[in-house]
């Protein structure tokens, strides 16, 4: 029974290793001047906000306690986690991913600290802007929701912050689409520490592979969501 187990074990990685290598490259798009421009558009044509073409959200991936710096990851649920923090597009598509620890790194530095994140700081993509929640402060790069008491707000703060807040969904949607279709990510990951990253992005990968195929495979969220997944 344990060499099977082992057997399997060994299956799986490598089916997520060939998904990695092979379809990454054709699942997660590069970001250029023109892929852009037409996310953007994608955002005006769906959430009616221009010149934004991605949503920032962070996640939790439940792990068995590393063998090392075991506090690094602990989480005061008593879950060890690793943090994911996604970028989505106005179809719920990922364009970019990113790992850490959540001991030391919250979803704003773990921002500053991405590849992309730091391009963006730059202004390398102005005048086009990302959208996420309050634990982002607003930037010219960066639209986050105006923080305090909704009553307090004028109205055309409370205004952009429920339209901001809606578009912020998508993101929302995108991890719940992708938890509810590969349901290993809804329970603790039994795998190694360096392994967590080849399974959630092989699930990341063939999460778009549906999305760009508009599978019929169990839909959820809002009838929205199914319009833009469909391309409508």
């Amino acid at each position: 029974m344990g060499c099977k187990k082992h057997y399997i074990y060994h299956c799986k990685n490598f089916l997520c290793i060939a998904i990695r290598k092979h379809l990454k490259p054709l699942m997660i798009e590069k970001l250029t001047s023109s892929s852009i421009r037409r996310m953007a558009n994608k955002f005006e044509k769906f959430q009616n906000i221009p010149y934004v073409f991605g949503v920032v959200y962070g996640s939790h991936v439940s792990i068995i306690a590393p063998p090392i710096d075991q506090a690094s990851y602990y989480c005061r649920n008593v879950f060890y986690l690793v943090l994911l923090q996604g970028m989505i597009d106005a179809k719920c598509k990922f364009w970019d991913y990113n790992f850490w620890w959540i001991d030391h790194y919250h979803d704003w530095t773990l921002f500053k600290k991405i590849h992309h994140g730091k391009k963006i700081m730059k202004g390398a993509f102005l005048s086009y802007q990302l959208i996420g929640d309050a634990t982002y402060p607003m930037r010219p790069w960066f639209y986050s929701p105006f923080k305090g008491e909704k009553e307090g707000l004028p109205r055309a703060k409370m205004h952009w912050s429920f339209i901001q807040s809606s578009t912020q969904m998508t993101m929302e949607s995108a991890f719940g689409i992708l938890n509810r279709w590969w349901r290993i990510l809804l329970k603790r990951l039994n795998v190694p520490l360096w392994n967590i990253p080849i399974v959630v992005i092989a699930c990341i990968c063939l999460h778009n592979l549906c999305i760009i195929h508009a599978d019929s495979f169990e839909r959820i969220g809002s009838r929205s969501w199914t319009n833009n997944a469909n391309g409508n």
